[in-house]
């Protein structure tokens, strides 16, 4: 019995595959579906007696392939989980478009899931419309005849985050019709990739790290490794303050804003608000004040 998808990495703790396109991670049992595949593999090659144990970590979407990982063990289940609520584990992907992406850098939006349409609703942060923040860290690599060669980072974790964050920025996946693209592919897929993943070992505590090979039926590319490393550690930087103050209140708007002046990146804008200043110590001092203008209204 064959894995159902090539293993990337395995210990007693972990297992990292390169999840084929056209496969649900988990839900009802099926064929398709991989976390249930992956199980009866495992059961199979250790020759268990009774079922074997896979947690799901994270989650890809069906069309989507890539590093995936799955903890063997309750703990580390927990342990990665944590890393996730602590801004510790790190993903980014690979995506070629259609169209070139209007903006670049970090994107702030709002967020809702359409559950009529089963789709993913951005806006501009700016905007009136009422959703959930949504922040995502964009590189274009390449332009090339009306497509682009993207690195993504999602750093929150809302779902179809990347493929609505294209879509709005003229730009969606190409192969992606449920988001706007008109291509279509021989392959149940779209050209978005999970190309890495990095989290502390939940056992060893160490950072481990795993690249997941480029699907053959991507366009050939040449990646430059200083681009993807200076790409990578910008991201670390972003996600590590998601869980700090280095991300405050907006007084007015009331959403979550990056101080765009610690985290000047290239092609970085700042927050679109009337009352956001750059100045984070005017805006750490701000939020200290509410606090105790909160504190005082319930005593």
């Amino acid at each position: 019995m064959d894995s159902p998808c090539p293993i990337i990495y395995e210990d007693k703790h972990l297992l990292v595959v390169n999840k084929f396109p056209g496969f649900v991670v988990q839900g009802t049992p099926g064929k398709n579906n991989l976390w249930k595949a992956l199980k009866d593999y495992i059961k199979h090659r250790d020759q268990k007696p009774g079922e074997a144990f896979l947690a799901v970590v994270h989650r890809l979407d069906k069309l989507v392939s890539g590093a995936l990982v799955f903890a063997k063990r309750s703990k580390a289940a927990g342990r990665l989980s944590q890393a996730i609520r602590e801004g510790k584990f790190f993903k980014v992907y690979l995506a070629v478009t259609e169209g070139i992406p209007t903006e670049e850098g970090l994107i702030l939006q709002k967020f809702f899931w359409d559950h009529k349409k089963k789709k993913a609703i951005v806006k501009d942060v700016s905007s009136s419309f009422e959703g959930k923040i949504c922040i995502t860290f964009l590189k274009i690599l390449n332009k090339k005849r009306g497509r682009a060669i993207v690195l993504l980072a999602p750093i929150t974790g809302r779902k179809h985050q990347l493929r609505a964050v294209l879509s709005s920025l003229q730009a969606p996946v190409v192969g992606d019709k449920k988001y706007g693209s008109k291509t279509r592919l021989k392959y149940p897929a779209i050209l978005l990739h999970s190309f890495f993943v990095s989290f502390p070992h939940p056992v060893e505590k160490e950072e481990v790290s795993f690249f997941a090979p480029i699907p053959a039926y991507f366009p050939r590319l040449y990646l430059d490794k200083s681009k993807f490393w200076d790409f990578f550690y910008k991201v670390k930087k972003l996600q590590e303050a998601k869980v700090s103050e280095e991300f405050v209140t907006c007084s007015t708007c009331a959403w979550r804003a990056v101080c765009t002046k610690r985290f000047q990146f290239d092609n970085t804008k700042p927050i679109k608000c009337p009352d956001y200043s750059p100045d984070y110590e005017l805006l750490k001092k701000r939020k200290k004040d509410e606090e105790k203008e909160v504190d005082k209204e319930k005593d």
